[in-house]
């Protein structure tokens, strides 16, 4: 019913990691490959700057980093690319960092440590919107049997039943 190339469930996403401890960076990158993502690592803003213009989904900024911090990394990515995720992961979680992160452009403030379980669902999410939007964009045709098959199930779960 559906073409094969729009019925994919899951994106591979590119995100970038950045944090100028070396080690947590890795970690994190490791994980998000061994999830089938593709990592561009950063150790300071300034790099992570200049590894945003690979054109990642998301971006997952550390806050305390030398020279350029994070929210000035933050502002800067999201004045270039609207669309794209930023996450902040810090040790620094009280209610003002957070606000802080909100007010420079981050959609997420996660503290340290952070839950990987609750890392990669946030990503599959972003994943899911993205394949949505490609479906959309590629296949008009595949999205307007979709609207109509959930239309047509929707009807019948609001219709009564009726034995013979």
């Amino acid at each position: 019913m559906f073409h094969a190339s729009c019925d994919s469930a899951s994106k591979q996403l590119t995100v970038l990691v950045a944090d100028d401890n070396k080690d947590a960076a890795d970690t994190l990158s490791d994980l998000l490959t061994i999830s089938g993502h593709t990592v561009l690592t950063a150790y300071d803003g300034l790099e992570a700057l200049l590894r945003a213009d690979d054109q990642p989904d998301v971006a997952i900024l550390d806050l305390g980093m030398p020279g350029l911090g994070g929210w000035e990394v933050a502002r800067r990515l999201r004045g270039r690319r609207p669309d794209m995720l930023l996450i902040a992961a810090s040790g620094w979680g009280s209610t003002g960092h957070q606000a802080e992160s909100i007010r420079s452009g981050f959609d997420l403030h996660l503290t340290k440590p952070v839950d990987p379980v609750r890392l990669l669902a946030l990503l599959e999410a972003k994943a899911a919107r993205a394949v949505d939007a490609e479906v959309s964009q590629r296949c008009s045709e595949c999205a307007g049997m979709r609207n109509l098959a959930e239309q047509r199930m929707n009807i019948e779960a609001d219709s009564p039943r009726i034995d013979c």
